[in-house]
């Protein structure tokens, strides 16, 4: 656009658009290059930024301005200092003013003291109010995935609680328990084993003696496999201390059941009784102390296991509440979302039309009004097309 004794000619390659000025005019605008039908919200923030240079060093004035408001400005004048160099220029302003469908940018070029050639490439304005430019389906598409992420990872950490709580639960159930189990038969049949003993060391007849011999024998080899079964559970360094030492006294506790019932069996009842009381009765005492350690050790296991189970079980009821919060705040945000940048904006194009409509019908039609449009989405590109439509009417 020229005025004011400005002449200049203007052309557009390799995507730049060169302004070659013969007159510089009188004025800033004599030589000017528009960028029009501009929307700005009140409120947002917007960026202006381009890449220029000139033949020669000079300036050019760079402004936002409203044509249906008086040319009044809504972004500080600026002074571009351009050099034979390209550079980029960026320029950030807030929309104070009311919302206007039809700003404009200007590039002045006029009455600056040179006419030296001007080129521009890459001019662009932006809304930088978060996804006021991103298409429709993306608003949809965001809110959706972020909701297909939270239940993803809802889903994963619901597997690795319901994980947690099951390791915790087969060492209560499992590890603990049949340890504990384990201890007990083993105690019990330690028992048995030195009432046989005594009873073998009473009997009156070899076959008394005999059935006697032959119980403590089932016994001992039950106490054998419990050993084998209970080496088998995962102990600490502690019992396993405590165990072998087990071990240790009952094999001499065996040794020692083995001479009594052998003196028992000739018929040296002082013998028998002697080391029933010397030796058979301390190390049965010993075994059984051993074992009522072995069982408070995995019962503080279980201890530790029940309030380890219970942990994770809090964390995965914080976990399941956090996620249904995240949910509900992803929700609202896709309805908000939706609303504000869809179905307001549509109703808000729906009630202008239907207004102009009924107008027309009414034959008070007003081709002066204009929608505002404030997104670059697909919705701001209906509204600038109407507005585009209505100024061919008016026209």
């Amino acid at each position: 656009i020229t005025a004011l004794e400005g002449d200049a000619e203007a052309s557009i390659g390799n995507k730049t658009m060169t302004v070659k000025t013969t007159k510089a005019g009188t004025v800033d605008y004599s030589v000017q290059l528009v960028q029009a039908d501009l929307p700005f919200e009140k409120g947002a923030t917007y960026q202006v930024q381009f890449d220029a240079y000139a033949s020669a060093d000079r300036e050019m004035g760079v402004d936002v301005k409203a044509p249906d408001y008086g040319y009044k400005s809504y972004m500080p004048h600026q002074d571009v200092k351009l050099t034979t160099k390209n550079q980029t220029y960026t320029y950030t302003f807030k929309m104070g003013d009311a919302s206007d469908a039809n700003g404009r940018l200007e590039y002045n070029m006029g009455a600056k003291g040179s006419t030296a050639d001007i080129y521009i490439s890459t001019g662009r304005y932006g809304n930088m109010k978060l996804l006021s430019n991103v298409s429709i389906k993306i608003k949809v598409m965001i809110p959706m995935v972020l909701l297909a992420i939270v239940v993803l990872l809802a889903c994963v950490l619901s597997l690795t609680n319901s994980r947690r709580l099951l390791d915790a639960g087969v060492v209560i159930s499992d590890d603990c328990s049949k340890s504990i189990e384990l201890l007990m038969d083993m105690s019990l049949d330690l028992e048995s084993m030195g009432k046989s003993m005594c009873g073998h060391c009473d009997a009156d007849t070899s076959i008394t003696k005999d059935s006697f011999a032959t119980a403590i024998n089932e016994k001992m080899e039950e106490m054998q496999g419990y050993f084998e079964e209970y080496e088998k559970q995962p102990l600490t360094d502690k019992e396993q201390e405590y165990f072998g030492a087990f071990e240790k006294k009952f094999d001499k506790y065996r040794d020692g059941m083995n001479a009594v019932l052998d003196a028992s069996s000739k018929g040296d009842a002082d013998k028998s009784i002697e080391a029933i009381n010397v030796q058979q009765k301390p190390a049965e005492d010993y075994l059984t102390k051993k074992i009522d350690c072995l069982i408070n050790m995995r019962k503080t296991a279980m201890k530790a296991a029940l309030s380890q189970q219970q942990k994770e079980y809090n964390f995965a009821i914080t976990s399941a509440i956090v996620f249904i919060v995240v949910s509900i705040l992803v929700i609202a945000f896709a309805l908000i979302t939706c609303f504000r940048s869809i179905v307001a904006p549509m109703q808000y194009i729906s009630r202008k039309m239907q207004k102009m409509v009924d107008d027309i019908k009414a034959n008070k039609g007003d081709l002066s009004m204009r929608l505002e449009v404030t997104g670059g989405d697909e919705i701001g590109s209906v509204g600038r097309n109407v507005n585009a439509f209505i100024n061919t009417l008016q026209d």
